[in-house]
């Protein structure tokens, strides 16, 4: 199972990855922030299709992605995928986000912002029956 936490910087992708993390000790965590820093041309898209690309077992177990990614990107990328999916867009309002944009020591290069209220989950199942 792939479980992909999508939202604006600082809208507690993070933190919920642990919590899972935490949780499900058996999870891989795959978190790509300062990925950016080293390779500044790599995208969103291209980011996610290296996860998809690789070797790992998506059928067994649960591997949790933290990113920032267009939702409608997303679900273009995972287009014929053959393991099961679901995507969370996270969200909070302007004045928490710039609290922990703060706390983090200023506002991280690479920022993303939906406007507040965007909702969108979707899942996948790839075995036929479930």
């Amino acid at each position: 199972m792939l479980l992909i936490l999508n939202g604006a910087s600082c809208a507690g992708k993070t933190t919920l990855a642990s919590v899972f993390s935490a949780r499900y000790p058996a999870a891989h965590w795959l978190h790509p922030d300062g990925t950016w820093d080293d390779t500044p041309h790599i995208t969103p898209e291209s980011l996610l299709r290296r996860v998809l690309a690789s070797e790992r077992d998506f059928g067994s177990g649960l591997t949790l992605v933290d990113m920032q990614i267009a939702p409608s990107s997303l679900v273009a990328e995972l287009e014929g995928f053959q393991h099961d999916w679901s995507a969370v867009l996270l969200d909070c309002s302007d004045a928490a986000r710039e609290a922990r944009m703060t706390e983090r020591g200023g506002a991280p290069k690479t920022s993303r912002r939906w406007p507040l209220g965007v909702k969108f989950c979707a899942t996948k199942r790839a075995r036929s029956g479930l």
